[in-house]
């Protein structure tokens, strides 16, 4: 009874109620309209300055002089004097369409948090024990306003961090947030979850996409592998547009079910959470009967076994015996976009190949990944791992 589990945004909302969150939609729409009204910045990419406002409230550099003077060691692209000081009028005016909106944003919770915490006009519960999950997601002001939380003198913070899982960019050092971890950590090397044929695909994956990785990562060695017991080689399903993929992907869980497999046994992971949706309403429809799926995160769960479904960036923390990773053929699409420059092309292959590694080391005993376009089969099979291939 006296132990507390939240997110940190539930945990954030539990001390200090805040505005609605800006739809994720309506917020690109937005800032892509600043930015196509200033010549400035039309040569930048919507997602990087959608990403630079974060960046600006997870290190609590809205004012003009932190942000002008901050380092941009990580952040890919430089900027101009010029571009910082058209960066700062277009936050200016989506901060002010907000406040008119009475809308905040993920990363404007924190920040407005933070700001309450330091100039004491919040005083936050302390805690004997904080243990802080998926830390590798953290922000600097996340990990300024836990600390605070701390009971001073006794407390103790414990950290749990999966860098190669670490692709929301926050790219901070521990020391850099606050945090001295020096002779006080332990890297865990032994995988509990996969099978050496997952993992094997997984980590070759990984390491074929980025060669090279500026940043500490903890992919198996060959010892790492040698001790996992083995499995079914991973398959690659060639199938359709989006509907003709979850219909596929449907039909393949239902023959494995009425086979004897059991339904609370599967997850799929979808890389388009508006095409995971459809995947839930398709297995959910009145003439199908059991069984049942939903979607983690909005679907209430009601009785009785039911396929999980998810979005990839949702998928963090999850695990499963049978996964299908599908919907991969935007993301690896928009890779070869137009307006990107070689920085920026590298930081987004990096990018997607941790969000891609982490799904499918969600598999425990076999992973089935789908794809449609020639060339994303290309990539899963010259670059990955000969997978088994089904059509």
């Amino acid at each position: 009874a006296r132990v507390e589990w939240r997110t940190f945004y539930q945990w954030c909302h539990h001390l200090r109620k805040f505005g609605a969150p800006i739809p994720a939609r309506d917020r690109e729409t937005l800032v892509a309209n600043l930015a196509h009204a200033d010549p400035r910045l039309v040569r930048l990419p919507v997602p990087f300055l959608l990403d630079e406002i974060d960046w600006v409230k997870d290190n609590a550099l809205e004012l003009h002089s932190r942000y002008l003077a901050a380092p941009r060691t990580g952040r890919g692209r430089s900027l101009s004097e010029a571009q910082r000081g058209a960066f700062l009028d277009l936050y200016g005016k989506y901060e002010a369409a907000l406040r008119e909106r009475r809308l905040t944003d993920w990363t404007g919770v924190a920040l407005a948090l933070w700001r309450d915490v330091a100039r004491g006009d919040l005083t936050l519960p302390q805690y004997d024990f904080v243990f802080i999950d998926e830390a590798q997601f953290f922000a600097p002001s996340w990990f300024g306003i836990v600390k605070r939380a701390v009971k001073p003198g006794t407390g103790q913070l414990f950290l749990a961090a999966d860098p190669t899982q670490g692709f929301l960019k926050r790219r901070q050092s521990w020391l850099a947030s606050g945090l001295d971890v020096r002779g006080r950590s332990s890297r865990l090397r032994r995988s509990y979850r996969n099978t050496r044929a997952i993992l094997e695909f997984a980590a070759r994956f990984y390491r074929t996409r980025v060669p090279e990785d500026d940043e500490e990562i903890n992919l198996p060695d060959s010892k790492d592998l040698a001790r996992l017991e083995t499995g079914p080689e991973p398959e690659l399903i060639s199938v359709g547009s989006g509907r003709e993929e979850n219909a596929r992907v449907r039909n393949e869980i239902l023959a494995a079910i009425e086979a004897g497999a059991r339904p609370e046994h599967f997850l799929v992971i979808h890389g388009e959470r508006a095409l995971a949706k459809q995947l839930v309403e398709l297995f959910n429809q009145p003439d199908l009967a059991q069984p049942r799926a939903r979607l983690l995160g909005e679907t209430v769960c009601t009785r009785g076994p039911q396929i999980k479904i998810t979005s990839l960036n949702a998928a963090t923390g999850l695990e499963s015996p049978v996964v299908f990773l599908c919907g991969l053929d935007r993301i690896f699409e928009e890779e070869g976009g137009l307006g990107l420059d070689g920085a920026d092309h590298q930081e987004l292959i990096r990018d997607n190949t941790r969000r891609i590694y982490m799904g499918m080391t969600r598999a425990c005993q076999r992973l089935v990944v789908t794809c449609g376009r020639t060339e994303t089969a290309g990539i899963l099979r010259n670059e990955a791992a000969p997978a088994q291939a089904t059509t």
